[in-house]
């Protein structure tokens, strides 16, 4: 009974630290995925208003977000390789500038 007892917590544990690792092993993946796009991007809030800046040898296409408080984010035209945008929110000051690709 003793045995049963601490062999099944091990093996919670085990599956529990496997959840972890995979969990943890996702954002390396997403940056192998911005390096893969040959585009570099610079982005940020200035004055309220969401700015990107993009500039590399790739046809990938991306999109700037606003992360708008109390109205839904705003975004701006699909950019195809190089190019400049800002955004701004109808209310209040973007919180954060988000780079979307496709």
């Amino acid at each position: 009974m003793q045995f049963s007892r601490i062999f099944g917590r091990t093996v919670a544990l085990s599956f529990l630290a496997a959840g972890t690792a995979a969990v943890m092993a996702a954002p390396a993946g997403a940056e192998a995925a911005d390096t893969a796009l040959q585009l570099s991007c610079a982005k940020g809030v200035s004055n309220g208003v969401a700015y990107a800046s993009c500039a590399g040898h790739s046809g990938e296409e991306w999109r700037l977000r606003a992360d708008c408080p109390w109205q839904p984010d705003r975004y701006s035209a699909w950019q195809r390789g190089d190019g400049n945008v800002s955004v701004g929110c109808f209310a209040g000051d973007a919180r954060a500038a988000i780079i979307e690709y496709r």
